[in-house]
């Protein structure tokens, strides 16, 4: 049954009530595939929502129940509804606090309805959306498992609050918009005390802001004031718009004393750059849950003083991350600075690097990181980049709420597992809370994952750097690399440099990841062994590290291709062995080179004297 026949069953069903049936041809212009059942149940859940919506007296009604019977449907998960004016950042930001709870959504139906509702808030009528002078949205969320009654309320008020958010954001769009000259006033009142370069960049970016570059989600001004204790600061409440409207919510809503701050924080408020740019520690309630982009514009009197802080919270859009940094304000100020300090002559390899390069890290990290930090760490990368080196960049955010650690490496080196293992040796060694990071595969062999560690704390611990980056490159070393570690305990160095550039490489993946490396090691003796012997084959003999429950492996290496099963299982078996597994290896780059790997045990059920298993050769 097509999707427009099971509206028109489902509204039948409910003819007996004109304004439901009306409701639910709404509701179900659009059926997802996992609510494609039975006209009944369909019927059942849009009376069901019909009579959460009917009467609304509040601004945001959000209900959570798990369905019993009575409600005339059943669900295989918690239900959520909410009902509110349709606005902007409504879905995204619902479906982020419901999956902020550990639980997925199974299906989703959210139709913007018109509605006239009489001066109680009751449903007087539905209307086409664009003949309604009121739109609502109306949010019918099956979760993809039950909740427990006890956390239902729980997600009403969560879901409640993250609405409330939404709703002040837009209902403040404008004037956070137009706040934007305000900041460009600050930034103009410092002329005369800062460079006019800096005041020139400093506007081109916040002009840059309403060229669709930035959602604002909040605005709020900080003043500076002389107390009997020292100096202060404290949020200015009437300036507050968006998420920052309630001042209560702010650390500073009481005077906070410069003294009691940390030195480096104390600093940035009253010597910082007119322009900062940052991130908050505080995830968006609306639209993206990611952190927030912080920016401030240091206030200045006429005698060059700090007097304050104006400050705006929001997300940077997908256009301005798409936008090269060389042509967005501040950033291709930055790369200017350091091209121009590197003494890169334009169009020369070097300056055409060194512009990649910059152009690999994240917006956040140009933005936050200080000129001459960006322009030693994109040096380093220069020197390293042509050659096969690990290597290990780290920058401490100034405020003490992130580390960002930059990987350098080969290309070939670098894999999803890796990735997961560096990232949980720095939230260790940083104390770290979470983590982001961003992969960079440039124009070279060289992969650079950009790391950046969000500290809760506020302080980060203090981390020998030369040690973490002597922990980075062994977490980093290749598998051949550590494949020849364990060949050198046996033979000289000249013997395993050989072995490894003539076997290492071709082993497949799935035999690295699933043999030990000692193992390997075997196979390679025996593989070269093979290439100077003068028949097809090759037996060898070893036990697996756990020589009490482990197996024996007995692998016939040959150059002549596989040899059927049927001819080398009774061989085995003749010999009294119990044959647990076969393990076969085709070596890569020729279709000749094989090792049939077998796991037997002895008849005693224990490993083998490898020592004494020799008849095993003459055997096969």
């Amino acid at each position: 049954m097509d999707e427009a026949s099971v509206r028109e069953g489902v509204v039948e069903l409910l003819g007996d009530d004109e304004r439901v049936a009306a409701f639910a041809g709404s509701l179900l212009r659009r059926v997802p595939p996992e609510l494609e059942t039975a006209p009944e149940e369909l019927a059942a859940r849009a009376r069901s929502l019909f009579s959460f919506i009917e009467r609304r007296n509040k601004p945001v009604a959000v209900r959570a129940f798990n369905p019993t019977p009575e409600h005339g449907f059943a669900a295989e998960g918690t239900i959520v509804e909410v009902n509110l004016a349709d606005s902007p950042f409504l879905l995204d930001s619902v479906t982020n606090e419901i999956e902020a709870y550990g639980v997925g959504i199974r299906a989703v139906l959210h139709p913007v309805v018109g509605i006239d509702r009489d001066e109680d808030g009751v449903v007087a009528a539905f209307l086409h959306p664009r003949e309604a002078e009121t739109r609502e949205s109306v949010q019918h969320y099956e979760l993809d498992r039950r909740l427990f009654d006890g956390d239902l309320p729980g997600l009403e008020q969560a879901i409640t609050e993250v609405l409330a958010s939404v709703r002040s954001v837009v209902m403040d769009f404008e004037q956070l918009r137009s706040r934007v000259e305000r900041l460009i006033d600050f930034v103009r009142d410092a002329a005369g005390h800062v460079p006019d370069a800096d005041i020139g960049e400093a506007e081109a970016f916040l002009r840059w802001l309403v060229d669709d570059n930035f959602v604002f989600l909040g605005y709020r001004e900080y003043r500076m004031f002389d107390t009997p204790d020292g100096v202060a600061v404290q949020a200015d409440a009437p300036t507050g718009l968006g998420i920052l409207r309630d001042v209560s919510m702010s650390s500073a809503a009481e005077a906070i004393l410069l003294t009691d701050m940390r030195p480096e924080i104390a600093a940035r408020i009253t010597h910082g750059d007119i322009l900062m740019i940052t991130k908050t520690n505080r995830v968006s309630p609306v639209h993206r849950a990611v952190r927030m982009d912080y920016i401030g514009v240091r206030r200045l009197a006429e005698d060059g003083s700090t007097v304050g802080e104006a400050r705006m919270l929001g997300l940077f859009t997908s256009k301005a991350y798409m936008e090269p940094a060389a042509r967005t304000p501040i950033l291709r100020r930055k790369l200017a600075q350091i091209l121009r300090a590197e003494d890169l002559i334009e169009e020369s390899h070097d300056h055409k690097a060194m512009v990649d390069l910059f152009e690999d890290f994240s917006k956040h990290d140009l933005f936050s990181a200080p000129t001459e930090e960006l322009r030693a760490t994109l040096a380093g990368l220069l020197a390293v980049q042509e050659r096969e080196q690990v290597r290990l960049f780290v920058r401490r955010d100034l405020l003490e709420r992130n580390v960002s650690v930059l990987v350098t490496m080969p290309r070939d080196r670098f894999s999803a597992d890796l990735r997961h293992r560096l990232q949980a040796l720095f939230v260790e060694r940083f104390g770290g809370e979470s983590v982001d990071y961003h992969l960079a595969m440039g124009q070279t062999d060289a992969a650079q994952i950009h790391f950046t560690i969000w500290v809760g704390t506020g302080v980060v611990p203090e981390v020998h750097y030369p040690d973490l980056e002597r922990e980075v490159r062994e977490l980093t070393r290749s598998w051949v690399e550590r494949l020849g570690d364990v060949l050198v305990e046996e033979r000289d160095a000249e013997e395993v440099r050989e072995l490894v550039e003539q076997w290492g490489s071709r082993f497949p993946e799935y035999y690295r990841a699933s043999t030990p490396l000692r193992v390997a090691a075997g196979d390679v003796a025996c593989l070269a062994e093979l290439a100077v012997a003068d028949r097809p084959f090759v037996v060898g003999i070893q036990n697996e590290a756990d020589t009490i429950d482990g197996l024996t492996r007995i692998a016939l290496y040959r150059s002549d291709g596989k040899r059927p099963l049927s001819d080398l299982l009774p061989a085995l078996e003749n010999l009294g062995l119990s044959v647990v597994e076969e393990v076969p290896t085709r070596l890569v780059g020729t279709a000749d080179h094989v090792i049939h790997d077998f796991g037997v045990l002895a008849p005693s059920g224990r490993a083998l004297d490898p020592e004494r298993a020799g008849v095993v050769i003459d055997a096969l």
